[in-house]
Parts: C-alpha cells; sequence; structure tokens
C-alpha cells in the first residue's frame, strides 16, 4: 500500500522490488515443505529476475539511462550471485526445478547456551519426527536439575550446488538487496531518496531489512524442544520504541507512567540526554527506576533497552515462563541488535542467585537451592565494554521490599551476551 512521500519516478519497477519483497513471507512460511516451497521459490526467481526488465521499459525517465545504467550491469555481470539468479530464472522456466539438497542438524543446547552434540539426519524426515529418533541414537549424561534448561533444536537448509556453503534464502535475500541498492541509485537520479518515496513499503532508517527477513527465515527453518519432554518451545516477546519526542526527551514514558507508578520527576533527571557514553551514563537511571518499580509491582519483567546516540530507545520486554526460555532470549536481544544496527545495551532483571558448587558435585541451578537470594541484576554492555551489577533484594513477611548495597561484579560471565557480542565482532 502506497505511503505519504514523494511521487515515485519509477512505479512499475518499485512495485515489482516491493512485490518481491512480500514474497519472502510465502517462501517463508513454507520452508518445511519441500512441495510448496519449490513452487514460492520459482515464483520468486521470476519476480527478482524481472526488476531489472521493468527498469528498462521505464528507461524514458532517464535522460542518459545507458550511461547510468552500464557500471550497474557490469556490477551484476561480475557478481556470482546476479549471475546465477538470472541462469536460475532461465532454468525453472524453460527447463524445470533447481536441483537443490535440504540438510537436517540436531543439537542440543545446555543452559548455558553451549552446544552439547549436533549430527546430521536425513532430511526427508518432518522435523517434529526427529525429536524421538534423536532419543532413540543418542544418550547423555545432563544432571537431572538441567533437563529443564537444556534444549534439542532442529535446523533444515536448503542449498544448491552452486552455493553450497549458503542457505538459498539467504542467497535471494542478498539478491534482493543487490536490486535494491540499483533501485536506491535510480531514485536518486531522479532526485528522489527512496526512504522518501511514496512508493516504499519496506525500506525503513530503524531496522536494515534484510535482517528482519534472516531472522524471520531462522525461526522458520528451526524447532526446538525441551529436551526433558520434548514439549515445544515458543517464547514470547515484545518491542517498544519510545519514539515520541526528539531524541533525549523521553517524553514517551507518558502520563499513564505517571498515573500507575507515581512522580517520575526525580528519577527522569538521572538520564544521561548527552548520549556521550553509551550505555553507562544511562546506568543510575536504571538501577534507581528499577528499585522503584519493583516495589510498585513487586517483580520485575527481563527488559532489554537498545541505545542509539541519535534515537530513542527501543525497548525488548520479554515474558520467560521457563529457564530454558533465555536461549530464545538471547538469540532474539542478538537479532534486534543486528537488525537495527544497536552498538549499546541495557539488560534488566529480577534473577536468583546462588552457591556454587564443590568440584565432583552435581550442581544445582540457583532457582532450586533453599538458600538463594533474589538480586536485581543490570547489564550494560557495548562492542568494548561489559557492567554488570546486582543489588539483592528482601522482602519481609508483609510484603515489604528493601534492598541490599549495589555490587558491580567484575569479569562475570554473561553467557546470553555471547551472541550479541559475535553480531558486533564479526
Amino acid at each position: 500500500m502506497a505511503r505519504e512521500g514523494k511521487h515515485c519516478p519509477l512505479p512499475d519497477t518499485h512495485t515489482r522490488l516491493n512485490q518481491a519483497f512480500l514474497l519472502f513471507e510465502d517462501l517463508i512460511a513454507e520452508y518445511q515443505d519441500p512441495v510448496r516451497f519449490t513452487g514460492r521459490l520459482n515464483n520468486m526467481l521470476e519476480t527478482l529476475r524481472s526488476v531489472t526488465s521493468i527498469l528498462k521499459k521505464e528507461k524514458h525517465n532517464f535522460p542518459d539511462f545507458e550511461l547510468w545504467y552500464g557500471p550497474h550491469k557490469d556490477r551484476m555481470g561480475n557478481d556470482e550471485a546476479m549471475v546465477w539468479l538470472k541462469k536460475s530464472r532461465n532454468h525453472v522456466v524453460h527447463e524445470g526445478d533447481l536441483k537443490k539438497h535440504s540438510k537436517l542438524t540436531v543439537s542440543i543446547k545446555n543452559n548455558l547456551d553451549e552446544v552439547l552434540f549436533s549430527d546430521d539426519f536425513d532430511p526427508s524426515i518432518p522435523l517434529r519426527e526427529v525429536a524421538k529418533l534423536f532419543e532413540d541414537k543418542v544418550s547423555l549424561n545432563i544432571p537431572s536439575p538441567y533437563k529443564e534448561e537444556t534444549v534439542i533444536e532442529i535446523e533444515r537448509e536448503w542449498m544448491v550446488p552452486s552455493f553450497p556453503e549458503t542457505e538459498i534464502v539467504e542467497l535471494l535475500i542478498y539478491c534482493h538487496g543487490f536490486l535494491t541498492s540499483i533501485v536506491t541509485d535510480a531514485h536518486q537520479k531522479l532526485g528522489v531518496e527512496l526512504l522518501e518515496c511514496s512508493a516504499n513499503t519496506f525500506a525503513q532508517l530503524e531496522d536494515d531489512y534484510r535482517f528482519v527477513l534472516r531472522n524471520n527465515l531462522k525461526r522458520h527453518r528451526r524447532i526446538n524442544f525441551l529436551y526433558s519432554d520434548g514439549r515445544g518451545l515458543n517464547p514470547w516477546s515484545k518491542r517498544v520504541q519510545l519514539t515520541n519526542g526528539q531524541p533525549g526527551s523521553w517524553e514517551a514514558l507518558g502520563k499513564e507512567l505517571v498515573k500507575q507508578y507515581g512522580n517520575l520527576e526525580d528519577i527522569k533527571s538521572l538520564i544521561d540526554t548527552s548520549k556521550d557514553n553509551l550505555p553507562f551514563g544511562q546506568l543510575r537511571f536504571h538501577i534507581e527506576s528499577a528499585k522503584h518499580f519493583l516495589k510498585i509491582e513487586e517483580y520485575l519483567q527481563q527488559i532489554t533497552f537498545l541505545y542509539f546516540p541519535n534515537k530513542e530507545p527501543i525497548v525488548l520486554v520479554f515474558d520467560l515462563k521457563r529457564s530454558s526460555d533465555r536461549h530464545f532470549m538471547s538469540e532474539q536481544i542478538a537479532e534486534q541488535v543486528e537488525a537495527a544496527n544497536c552498538q549499546a545495551i541495557i539488560y534488566v532483571a529480577e534473577v536468583w542467585a546462588g552457591k556454587m558448587g564443590q568440584p565432583g558435585e552435581t550442581p544445582v541451578p540457583p532457582r532450586l537451592q533453599e538458600d538463594r537470594k533474589a538480586m536485581i541484576w543490570i547489564v550494560a554492555a557495548n562492542p568494548e565494554k561489559v557492567r554488570s551489577f546486582e543489588i539483592e533484594i528482601f522482602r519481609d513477611d508483609e510484603g515489604n521490599i528493601s534492598f541490599g548495597e549495589e555490587q558491580e561484579s567484575s569479569d562475570a560471565k554473561i553467557p546470553f551476551l555471547t551472541k550479541v557480542m559475535k553480531v558486533w565482532h564479526k
């Protein structure tokens, strides 16, 4: 659907590019069905390949089309993926379906998201049947308390012989991005920025749409089960963009927060509006607001703030029903960090802290220890530095809450940051 913006100088070309983007939804949704996936794939190949053909038909809009288009044509001819796209489209139109194969991998991940086991299985088997075969084939010695935090992950990948190391939808996302760069340059040549064009339906400032597509693809390529009983896992999270007002204003907190939590002016005054030391300049605000909200709500949901120097934060709210959901929380944080090109995060949660077992003893998770402690845990990180704070929570018989001294942990191992760090350092 068209939106407000500048008149599109290449309406037919832009519409076809938008159509190709929309086809990713159907292609990814049918990932586990070979017949349906192949049909969607053939359609995608034809649609992508036709973008430049339609562009040529609209060349009358250009004063010097051939001079402008020549370098782009050369780039496509020298790009292996774009050459593959052209040949593949011709193949499915004139000869039949592409030759491709499916790879199926089963992995076991422990409570620290470390892979304990990985193996390939027959890709013709439906994913939900693989878990039973896996149990018959593999026996792992996992301490009983940690079985509830151990996950079986089953992942399918479709590949083509020309690119044996690249998943095929990833390849198509790359090709779509390549074509988008050409259409973007064409718009600029004709005096319109793609983001300002009325026909734009997928490009945006906040997120790189290619990462959004890749993250959606990963969710459809995989299925996850609890190791202890085979229950499927489908964690939930909510993303909130604080966009009301200019950067640093935080007006998006809104009047409703004041009604629910009282006067927040003292806490809001702790916000570092300069944003020169992200995210660490915001630590005092988060520490004091976590205490304030905990006293009113009596518990803290797990929340991650993605900070930016030139816009309001993105807030990720997680509803973790089981300890195993932490696998997916860390993955979703990393996905959002990558899509938004975020370089600073703060994580706030209420957690259990316990004692480390002695060597040779069966480890017991803090949540199962009798003398466990409730803590506010706040982690601030950017690509160069991580700081972690713990504040003990005391609840009396009447439900009143007080807090211990604020403690900063040095050299703390924080497993959920591993995926974020991989995004930042790749």
